[in-house]
């Protein structure tokens, strides 16, 4: 059961991580000017829900078997998220794309960085698992 929830905790943060990658994509071709405000904006707002449902995912498999390193981060990251949502400020529209390109950015980049920290967490908890076996 163990390593289950940590197999699915992994997936999970992989796909939370490449969503968090097709956000810093479609905000990098949208400086280049190569999509439109609109695009941009429709593709973020798009992949910020698929985030938010997939982190509550994560957090509740997380309660089965709390490995409290990766609970706490994603109850912190997730705590964001529905913070943002109370103020309607996860959603961009294509005119303030503009204003908030930058701190989107950032907040993406961060993301990815906790995301990929969670990834080896889980990774090193697999080695853990398994050399628990051998022995």
């Amino acid at each position: 059961m163990v390593i289950l929830i940590i197999f699915i905790g992994l997936c999970l943060t992989t796909t939370l991580f490449v969503c968090e990658l097709q956000k810093a994509e479609a905000i990098i071709n949208f400086e280049q000017k190569t999509v439109s405000t609109y695009d941009t904006s429709n593709r973020i707002n798009n992949l910020s829900k698929l985030e938010f449902i997939l982190l509550i995912i994560l957090c509740v498999v997380q309660i089965y078997k709390i490995l409290s390193f990766s609970f706490v981060v994603g109850v912190c990251v997730l705590v964001v998220e529905i913070y943002k949502r109370s103020k309607n400020e996860c959603f961009i529209s294509p005119l303030d794309l503009f204003d908030v390109k930058q701190e989107k950015k950032m907040e993406v980049y961060c993301k990815m960085g906790c995301y990929l920290y969670l990834f080896f967490y889980y990774i090193y908890q697999v080695c853990i698992f398994f050399s628990r076996k051998i022995k």
